[in-house]
């Protein structure tokens, strides 16, 4: 499996330009910043197949950011996520029990 293409993740590097200038060029746009720093979420794969980091609320409630950000800093804690390793190169899934797999 090959590595996806940031661009294809990120909507494209024209769309997060262009989305990103929004703030830069509208301050007044943007309503509340804050910053994210040693904020738990989950990397999730929304239903049209693109990423976002989705947050959890107390209530059970939740919110989804889009990713913007091309070069963020991850830490796994995740006792079910492995990485493997094949002929078709390197991938991150869930546990080999998980995904039914027999030593």
């Amino acid at each position: 499996m090959k590595c996806m293409d940031p661009t294809v993740l990120l909507g494209g590097w024209a769309d997060h330009d262009r989305r990103s200038n929004v703030y830069v060029g509208n301050i007044k746009a943007m309503t509340k910043s804050r910053s994210a720093n040693g904020t738990t979420g989950i990397l999730i794969r929304i239903s049209n197949g693109t990423y976002c980091f989705r947050v959890y609320n107390k209530d059970h409630t939740f919110t989804d950011y889009d990713l913007l950000h091309n070069d963020l800093c991850i830490t796994i804690k995740d006792k079910d996520a492995f990485f493997y390793r094949d002929a078709n190169g390197n991938s991150l899934d869930h546990s080999p029990a998980t995904l039914g797999i027999k030593k």
